[in-house]
């Protein structure tokens, strides 16, 4: 289990996060969805310690998460495609545990699987930059797999990509959880929420709702989520002066 106690984050005193509680449990394939500014990337990033939190804190199974049992796909803007490496030197990066320990052919073996299970293979030589948008999504995908967590944290991986990759990596989603692998991802199309994901976080600085999507994912929770972010903002600001 993931537990969210009670966190929040701020940047130069503005809320970014606010009192954020949840449990996520083993297996769980879950969508966070909300407006844009709500906090949706910084509460992963906050999870893997990539910003400082204001107050609470992030546990999986009472302990503090540990790098190698989180698998994280950053957003597409946030990576240098520039940088010169080809598509199996990406992939293989997650197999690093240290300066002093050697790739194995195992770890070649276990790249090349990830890379296959994306279906690119036949870009296996290519430089990054090379590649098309949706090709580099699916790179950064077969590199989460290779390091073989328990957790995976996906912000946006279906942003911009066409058909083909968005019906490839569903696939690799229902995947994971089918081998009780914890999945969480960073939303924006909501018309695919139901589709895709067991399980859905509303999230407007503060959490609006979690749970099942049958029963979470409703009009009126949209409206919440989607439609106060002034007036939530507004509030906390106050309540963060006092």
């Amino acid at each position: 289990m993931i537990e969210f106690h009670n966190v929040s984050v701020a940047y130069k005193k503005k809320p970014v996060l606010w009192n954020v509680d949840l449990e996520i449990k083993k297996g769980s394939l879950v969508a966070i969805v909300g407006p844009n500014g709500a906090g949706k990337s910084t509460l992963l990033k906050a999870a893997l310690g990539l910003v400082p939190l204001s107050s609470g804190y992030v546990r999986f199974n009472d302990k503090p998460l540990a790098p190698r049992e989180v698998s994280y796909v950053p957003q597409r803007e946030n990576v240098d495609w520039d940088f010169p490496v080809s598509v199996l030197d990406v992939v293989l990066m997650s197999r690093y545990k240290g300066w002093f320990n050697r790739i194995t052919e195992q770890d070649y073996k276990i790249a090349k699987e990830s890379i296959e299970r994306l279906e690119i293979s036949d870009l296996l030589d290519n430089q990054i930059g090379e590649l098309s948008g949706g090709q580099q999504q699916r790179v950064f995908i077969a590199r989460a797999l290779a390091q073989h967590s328990e957790i995976y944290f996906m912000d946006e991986p279906f942003a911009a990509v066409d058909a083909k990759t968005e019906s490839i990596i569903a696939n690799i989603l229902k995947d994971l959880t089918k081998e009780n692998k914890t999945v969480v991802v960073v939303h924006h199309d909501l018309q695919t929420v139901p589709e895709y994901f067991d399980q859905s976080l509303l999230l407007n600085v503060r959490k609006v709702a979690y749970g099942d999507v049958s029963d979470v994912f409703t009009n009126e929770n949209l409206i919440k989520t989607y439609g106060g972010r002034l007036n939530v903002l507004e509030d906390i600001s106050l309540e963060m002066g006092r």
